[in-house]
């Protein structure tokens, strides 16, 4: 709570955060590569930044583009979400190749293993649990991938 002018108690502003993950090419030959993701997800983030329209803090926007988009970085800008407030908006950005593996479905990483995938991409089910330690009660997922569901 932050006391205004008037002694009056105020609740404090929230903040916006956001995780935007872009891959177009990947290391495994076998997967195959696109074209626009790298470019959606920059989009996203210059549109959340930006002063006028998103008003996101860029300190708070964790960018990862192509080599950068390894399942441990996107697990390390996933756990920096649990010191946001419970009131704070949170956005989480992914454009990028999905696959399915029996019941699971993953979130293919640049570095992923097309013959491997459970061991080197992220399962939807990794993502919840992290998703689920993160205080926000404001949460936007936005998933631009096969098997987004």
């Amino acid at each position: 709570m932050v006391v205004c002018a008037s002694g009056q108690l105020q609740a404090a502003e929230a903040q916006r955060h956001a995780v935007i993950v872009g891959i177009n090419d990947y290391a495994d030959a076998a997967i195959p590569d696109l074209k626009y993701a790298e470019s959606d997800a920059k989009a996203v983030y210059d549109t959340l930044t930006d002063a006028k329209v998103g008003r996101f803090d860029k300190a708070n926007v964790t960018l990862l583009l192509g080599k950068a988009a390894t399942p441990s970085a996107i697990k390390a800008a996933l756990y920096k979400l649990r010191g946001v407030g419970k009131n704070d908006l949170v956005v989480i950005f992914y454009s990028g190749h999905g696959a399915k593996e029996g019941d699971e479905a993953f979130w293919v990483t640049q570095n992923a293993d097309r013959k491997a995938l459970p061991a080197t991409s992220l399962t939807n089910s990794d993502i919840r649990k992290y998703l689920a330690k993160t205080p926000s009660q404001r949460l936007v997922v936005l998933l631009d991938r096969c098997h987004a569901a």
